[in-house]
């Protein structure tokens, strides 16, 4: 998470990277993230539960699922128009699906 400098709206604009397993980053969103969600993340990491399609505004909730906030891609390519080969989004997502299966087996 980054904050959006000059942002002065309530709650505050902030900026999510989401991030592939090798910390490279795969979309970027804006949105008015609730101030305890900012609070809770050190040093602007944490984990976040994100549903919707990459290319549009998503759903993005803490762990747990509340509160809920929107939040809109920043211009700039989609993942699936980069230029990594195919299936590369669909092993993104098969291994966060992997990792997070695994942190919820190990907590």
């Amino acid at each position: 998470m980054e904050e959006i400098d000059g942002d002065t709206s309530t709650p505050r604009k902030r900026r999510t990277l989401l991030l592939a397993p090798d910390r490279s980053v795969v979309r970027v969103f804006d949105g008015q993230m609730p101030e305890e969600v900012w609070l809770s993340m050190t040093d602007g990491v944490g984990v976040l539960w994100v549903c919707g399609d990459l290319r549009f505004p998503m759903a993005m909730a803490p762990r747990g699922g509340s509160p809920i906030w929107l939040a809109a891609p920043v211009p700039g390519p989609a993942p699936a128009d980069s230029n990594q080969g195919p299936g590369v989004i669909e092993e993104v997502v098969r291994q966060a699906g992997q990792d997070a299966m695994q942190a919820w087996l190990n907590e």
